[in-house]
């Protein structure tokens, strides 16, 4: 009887040494979301932040994944700096449009943000930071 025990007792020993591994490397990583009370970063405003244009090499090297402005919204972006990626998200009166202010060597935004539009005002930002590629 104890035989037959033995390899149950060790698969559920490795598996709780293998999910406490686990366990400590997620909670390793510190994110804004990780905090005991998220800040209101939003505030009401009709100012674009200004960003840091992308060098021209860059934006020639990566063209393809560059949207061109058509938008109100993307031409307040666009005048202020940043580099539109990706398609405009529209919901009703709500519109959602991603920036770049990097690219890596295969063209993938390094740092984006999402900022939202409510009618033609900016509402806010999905993150209090530009964030970073995690891949």
């Amino acid at each position: 009887m104890k035989l037959e025990n033995t390899p149950i007792k060790f698969l559920t020993f490795v598996m709780i040494f293998v999910f406490s591994g686990i366990t400590a490397q997620v909670s390793a990583q510190n994110s804004w979301l990780d905090e005991a009370t998220i800040k209101n970063w939003n505030s009401p405003t009709n100012t674009i932040p200004k960003t840091r244009e992308n060098a021209r090499a860059e934006l020639r090297r990566c063209n393809s994944y560059v949207r061109q402005p058509s938008l109100p919204k993307d031409f307040l972006l666009t005048n202020n700096g940043h580099t539109l990626t990706g398609a405009a998200e529209v919901y009703g009166t709500t519109t959602l449009v991603t920036t770049a202010d990097a690219f890596d060597d295969k063209c993938r935004p390094r740092l984006y943000q999402t900022y939202v539009f409510s009618k033609d005002k900016l509402a806010g930002t999905i993150s209090p930071k530009t964030n970073p590629r995690l891949n």
